[in-house]
């Protein structure tokens, strides 16, 4: 469960890079709700029973989710699919097969998946220190910030927080000596993206792009929404307040328009690009906005 004080750092990152979210891991990508119509599968193993099927709704009533959506994927294949419930307890849109929701970090290993093919071209080294390729300015000054790498933060041993303040160093030194225990960050992959995109030049969408979503046809999954993703996300809900602008929603209705305006798909952002239209944008209406708007990514 995330409480209120992880949503709103959650938020933070997610205005202020994407991807995030993980801040990455962020943050944070999309991830298609459903495939093709129900067919005839080869096996049945993980398909619901009608049993279970006629109680979902009472199930999600329950758990207090109004939308779902269900896969089942053998050899690269939807073989069965089926949603549930609205996209938008408002207006009662259904969720459809092409409904999108937010993953949040499960959106980190996806992200570390295309970190690891740079290790493959050798373009990332797992042993070498991140501070040899980018050392973020947020960082503090600790001899044990200065050995962490790209394996530290993938197996979340780095010791640093899962996320810290920009205004208090000292929130971000790492609890232990590299290596030594486990404890996930936020802030490492965050880290780590920022080390990626001088590596490639690509902002992390345009990374996972080009490592992942493309070459396995994910044609309806993305770190950044854009504005012909946007109809089709699910929008966030709290009990007892249908609709309450939870998730990634009310950053992406403000910075839309500046991505229209600047003739730049949101999903071809890098880094540099977020801190601008967080530099345009009023602080008053700044989603989450507080520190120093140096970095961030999504949650």
């Amino acid at each position: 469960m995330t409480s209120p004080d992880d949503a709103y750092r959650c938020e933070r990152r997610r205005f202020l890079l994407m991807a995030a979210a993980t801040a990455v891991s962020g943050c944070l990508p999309v991830a298609h709700a459903a495939g093709p119509a129900p067919r005839s599968p080869r096996s049945d193993d993980w398909i619901p029973d009608a049993g279970l099927l006629a109680k979902m709704q009472g199930l999600m009533g329950l758990a207090s989710v109004p939308g779902l959506g269900i896969a089942v994927v053998e050899r690269g294949e939807v073989i069965w699919a089926r949603t549930f419930g609205v996209l938008n307890a408002s207006t009662q849109a259904p969720v459809r097969e092409d409904s999108l929701f937010e993953v949040a970090s499960m959106s980190k290993p996806v992200f570390a998946y295309g970190a690891l093919q740079l290790v493959e071209q050798q373009r990332l080294d797992l042993d070498r220190p991140l501070v040899s390729y980018y050392r973020a300015p947020y960082l503090p000054s600790d001899p044990r910030v200065d050995r962490i790498t790209a394996r530290h933060i993938l197996s979340h041993t780095s010791g640093l927080p899962n996320w810290g303040d920009d205004a208090k160093p000292e929130t971000l030194r790492p609890a232990f000596d590299p290596g030594t225990r486990f404890k996930y960050s936020g802030e490492g992959f965050f880290w780590l993206q920022l080390v990626v995109e001088r590596i490639t030049g690509l902002g992390l969408d345009a990374f996972v792009r080009t490592m992942l979503f493309e070459p396995a046809r994910m044609r309806h999954s993305a770190f950044a929404w854009d504005e012909a993703l946007l109809p089709n996300v699910s929008y966030g809900h709290r009990v007892g307040a249908p609709v309450a602008g939870h998730g990634s929603r009310p950053v992406m209705d403000l910075i839309v328009p500046r991505s229209r305006r600047w003739s730049k798909p949101i999903r071809d952002w890098v880094h540099e690009d977020w801190l601008r239209v967080a530099a345009e944008l009023d602080p008053a209406t700044r989603p989450g906005a507080c520190g120093s708007p140096t970095r961030r990514a999504a949650c």
